[in-house]
């Protein structure tokens, strides 16, 4: 995707640079919920703008490249992954700009639920609203408030 920084071995700099949570992309190269994330879920213009708000890195799960975590810790990516346990991809951590996870995504979801997690990391609403849960509801009745559809079964 355009959005994601190029330079993706030094996380902690990113979250520093940019000084707002970011997204953390876990995937690998043959993936076909990978390949749906972009081709069906990304694609979408409400989800991509909400993507595009954060700073965004996308790691190859497989690698066995040095990076630095958001943490400062110096790991390879295989190694973090390990440390992370993460098993499935695509799987989409979002952290702190203190490198703290916020909350991850490790299943294949629909458009809405995509827009909802992007819009409760980029508004910051995790910091006033630890329910992800209760936000999410919220978030529905206030587009339904407004005519908008909610289909959380679109792609």
């Amino acid at each position: 995707e355009g959005f994601f920084a190029e330079d993706n071995n030094d996380l902690q700099k990113l979250i520093n640079q940019s000084n707002s949570p970011i997204a953390v992309y876990f995937e690998k190269t043959d993936c076909d919920d990978c390949r749906n994330l972009h081709q069906n879920i990304l694609i979408n213009k409400e989800t991509r703008t909400l993507a595009e708000q954060l700073p965004s890195i996308q790691i190859d799960i497989e690698s066995e490249d040095a990076l630095i975590t958001p943490s400062g810790t110096k790991l390879t990516v295989k190694e973090w992954v390990q440390n992370l346990d993460i098993h499935y991809t695509p799987t989409i951590v979002f952290y702190t700009n203190d490198g703290l996870e916020i909350l991850r995504m490790d299943s294949m979801l629909k458009n809405f639920h995509v827009q909802s997690i992007f819009d409760y990391v980029s508004s910051e609403a995790y910091l006033h609203e630890p329910s992800f849960q209760r936000f999410i509801s919220e978030r529905a009745d206030r587009k339904i408030l407004t005519g908008e559809d909610v289909n959380i079964w679109s792609d």
